[in-house]
């Protein structure tokens, strides 16, 4: 007959969730800096919206979320402006939607200036041990009074997709998560969000940086029970 070795563990799991990066930047034109339909801005843009859903799910970290909107902006002066937010803000992290000033035309010839801007502020950043999340443009509403870039969303956003996989950046495809439900995420000139649209624009924006920098609960094992003896005895 012989015994044996029993032991038990007691599995402590910290519940509350971290983020790797606690400083942000979120970079663009009017729809950054969270304009309406009706030229106001709103009290909650998406940069806002952000960190509000970020203490809210990290509860014991702090975080800093700048807006860096433009309005009117261009990705050429985008190109141009970022490496100075970059310098003073000093973020880790970028949220980078831009691009739709330049398309208003219609024209398609805009879209690769476009995509070699986007690329220029991805390599940017990158370049200073930045992480980026690139966000596809989001959609239009036919024959609004500020749609002319309408037409060229769709192939823009093809680009944006592309260029994101060639670069590294993180894809935030805000196109998708507004198109669902379009008069109630774009406003009247169809080109702005409404407020239920900035608050997508943020909770898109979340659900990626949680996806590629939550860390995971800790976990500790402990054992709580002394090791018995083991020993043996047989018949003789």
């Amino acid at each position: 007959m012989q015994r044996t070795d029993r032991c038990t563990f007691t599995v402590t799991v910290d519940s509350i969730p971290l983020i790797g990066a606690t400083r942000y930047v979120a970079f663009g034109d009017s729809i950054t800096e969270g304009k309406l339909a009706s030229g106001d801005i709103t009290p909650t843009p998406y940069p806002a919206g952000f960190k509000r859903e970020l203490e809210a799910r990290y509860t014991s970290q702090q975080f800093m979320v700048l807006g860096e909107g433009g309005g009117g902006e261009t990705s050429a002066g985008g190109a141009g402006r970022l490496p100075g937010v970059l310098s003073v803000d000093n973020p880790e992290v970028l949220l980078l939607l831009e691009g739709v000033n330049d398309l208003p035309s219609g024209d398609p010839s805009r879209i690769p200036p476009l995509i070699s801007n986007l690329r220029t502020m991805v390599q940017t950043a990158q370049g200073r041990g930045i992480r980026v999340f690139l966000a596809t443009l989001p959609p239009e509403i036919p024959n609004g009074s500020r749609a002319g870039a309408q037409p060229l969303i769709v192939p823009a956003n093809d680009q944006i997709r592309a260029l994101a996989g060639s670069t590294g950046a993180t894809l935030v495809d805000v196109y998708q998560a507004l198109i669902g439900s379009l008069t109630t995420f774009i406003g009247s000139d169809g080109l702005h969000p409404t407020q239920a649209g900035y608050d997508m624009i943020a909770q898109t924006f979340l659900d990626a940086v949680r996806a590629r920098l939550e860390v995971s609960p800790t976990m500790t094992l402990t054992d709580r029970t002394a090791r018995p003896p083991i020993f043996g005895w047989h018949d003789q």
